[in-house]
């Protein structure tokens, strides 16, 4: 009876691995649709993902260990990676430039957080600020994407987002508008900019982050 229940097991662990095996080796040499779009935006590719973009989701989420990059979307990695050309193809097929990550981070978040200043993050931020509803959402912190031009002084990105819109008094969770922010910094440029653009506009009362949501 021992002898029988030990044989059991033994298969049972041998089935197991088997099967582990085989969904490792199908994963390796028949990866999905999602995850071949997945490689491409990650590696600049568009013609790979010309393959497959039709075919899938290009809203799902992505799961990542790292908590500042949990929940993203093929366009947040595409922004991140400051890519117009895949960003402008996802686009095109559907993908919602308002979805945030485990952060609270849209899109524009990423192409102005990782941009900084470049060219290249310049005109991703150019077409995603043409999705008005995106221009004043708060990530955890209550950080706009405003808030994120002062803190990096870009003023490109910030005349961007400015003219398509963007709120110059949203405070975030200590209180701080994007004019603070530069203010702390000592841009004075940056902070000359805002300055300007509440005189123009008659924006003086701060507006809590949250009522942006």
């Amino acid at each position: 009876m021992f002898n029988l229940l030990n044989r059991v097991v033994l298969i049972g662990i041998w089935m197991f691995v088997l099967v582990f095996i085989w969904v490792f080796c199908n994963a390796i040499l028949f990866p999905s649709d999602f995850s071949i779009a997945r490689h491409a935006v990650e590696n600049g590719d568009v013609e790979e993902l010309k393959l497959v973009i039709a075919k899938i989701d290009v809203d799902r989420r992505i799961k990542d260990a790292n908590p500042y990059k949990n929940n993203s979307t093929l366009l947040i990695v595409a922004a991140r990676n400051t890519d117009l050309e895949i960003v402008n193809l996802l686009i095109e097929h559907g993908a919602n430039p308002s979805l945030q990550n485990s952060q609270n981070e849209t899109a524009l978040h990423n192409a102005i957080g990782c941009g900084l200043g470049s060219q290249a993050g310049v005109n991703v931020v150019e077409k995603l600020a043409e999705s008005d509803e995106i221009l004043d959402v708060p990530e955890i912190n209550g950080w706009t994407p405003l808030h994120l031009c002062a803190l990096h002084s870009l003023d490109k990105e910030g005349r961007i987002l400015i003219s398509r819109g963007a709120r110059l008094n949203v405070v975030d969770q200590e209180g701080r508008t994007p004019l603070k922010i530069s203010q702390l910094k000592g841009d004075t440029q940056f902070a000359e900019l805002l300055q300007e653009k509440r005189r123009d506009t008659g924006a003086t009362e701060p507006i809590n982050s949250d009522s942006t949501r």
